[in-house]
């Protein structure tokens, strides 16, 4: 490795991800209803529903495509001292797509409980027919997919005494995912095991924690299709990594800092009719460092991160990213700029896709009174999920929605 190089990758390894995670159904999906992020924190009961007329305008090269959708979307939150009791939202979209009605939609659910010895979380989410957002990690096939996921998560757990502080004695997660409908599972898995993990309360309703070796395995393996050139090919990826050491909202200056450090590698097969073949990666570090701060009404943050993850088509991600946001409210207003810079790789065993991948994201919702909100969002920029794209080639795109919100409940 060269000087250059070496330089580099001990960047990245102290400054890497603020998640190194797979990214989530939340931040994959398009959302075009408005959660309620402005109910009172002390309500033991939130509800809200929304009605949504919207139009999303897809472009890509010279290629247009408008779509006009209804959605409605609710939430419901029954409020716990240190996590919500439980938690259900749903969003269902009735689209007009190429004068042919195309229904979709996404359910999640969670329930947590915490008590004197310990925690559990069981947690659920549906997508129906939800395609990801344009800008998203590589992690979801392209096009609509139908997927349920199942999680859960336990830990043995005290309160320190006369204090709020905690100690967690080897959390675990357990996340399974699968297809729904046309025939094949696709399934996917990720466990998670830490050793201890300390939690002491901070300012303004949050948390400062610090988790040492927390050790992460996940892999898919799709079912067999058939590929042009290779006939019957059956792929399958899985990832092994370690977090040494991962910190979570410590106050530094005015400013909340979360920071990671670990490795990880990855594996990958594929097997047809006539050949089987399987690539491995070295060990690579990977970590995570967010640095958020309060501007006025206002909420900026920077992110970097070294993540490693595998896709539901049996592929392996390594993903270093660098985020920065800034989102706030004002009176009537509440806007969100997102700027972003990726360099992905997409690991299959007969080759290795170098992608560079990111653009803007902004948002705006004006209230117009209160029971109506008008919203506007744009993303810009280079994608695997850019009409024509795929996972062994990223596009630029642009994707754009207008909607009017009609809505009722806690807000």
């Amino acid at each position: 490795m060269s000087l250059r190089g070496s330089v580099v990758f001990a960047l990245v390894l102290l400054v890497g991800a603020a998640h190194a995670d797979p990214p989530t159904p939340g931040e994959l999906l398009r959302d075009r209803t408005l959660r309620n992020h402005d109910a009172p924190a002390d309500d033991p009961v939130r509800l809200h529903v929304d009605g949504l007329i919207a139009a999303t305008g897809t472009r890509a090269d010279a290629a247009e495509r408008s779509t006009p959708t209804l959605s409605v979307g609710g939430e419901l939150v029954v409020a716990g001292s240190e996590c919500d009791l439980l938690t259900i939202d749903g969003q269902l979209d009735v689209a007009d797509d190429d004068s042919r009605a195309a229904i979709g939609g996404a359910q999640s659910a969670a329930l947590c409980l915490r008590g004197t010895f310990g925690r559990f979380e069981l947690r659920h989410h549906l997508t129906w027919d939800g395609e990801p957002r344009l800008l998203a990690p590589p992690l979801w096939n392209p096009g609509a997919s139908r997927r349920e996921a199942l999680g859960l998560s336990f830990a043995f757990r005290s309160k320190l005494q006369h204090t709020e502080e905690a100690l967690e004695v080897m959390p675990v997660a357990i996340d399974t995912s699968f297809a729904v409908g046309g025939g094949s599972s696709d399934p996917a898995i990720a466990v998670s095991v830490g050793m201890l993990r300390y939690r002491r309360p901070s300012a303004g309703n949050r948390a400062v924690e610090l988790s040492l070796l927390d050790s992460a395995i996940q892999t898919s393996w799709p079912h067999a299709r058939r590929e042009p050139g290779l006939g019957s090919t059956t792929r399958s990826a899985a990832t092994i990594a370690v977090d040494v050491l991962r910190l979570e909202g410590l106050p530094v200056l005015g400013t909340r800092v979360s920071w990671a450090i670990g490795m990880g590698t990855a594996f990958v097969d594929v097997a047809t009719t006539a050949m089987a073949t399987q690539r491995t990666m070295g060990f690579l570090g990977r970590g995570q460092l967010r640095v958020e701060r309060d501007v006025g009404p206002a909420v900026a943050s920077f992110t970097a991160h070294r993540a490693l993850w595998t896709t539901h088509a049996g592929q392996g991600v390594i993903d270093e990213r660098i985020t920065a946001s800034v989102a706030g409210r004002r009176d009537d207003w509440h806007a969100q700029l997102e700027l972003s810079v990726a360099r992905t790789r997409v690991i299959a065993a007969e080759a290795v896709a170098h992608l560079g991948l990111g653009g803007v994201t902004a948002s705006i919702d004006r209230a117009l009174g209160r029971y109506t909100t008008a919203r506007a969002y744009l993303e810009v920029g280079r994608s695997v999920y850019a009409p024509g794209a795929s996972f062994a080639g990223s596009r630029w795109g642009a994707e754009g929605i207008v909607a009017l919100a009609i809505h009722a409940g806690d807000r």
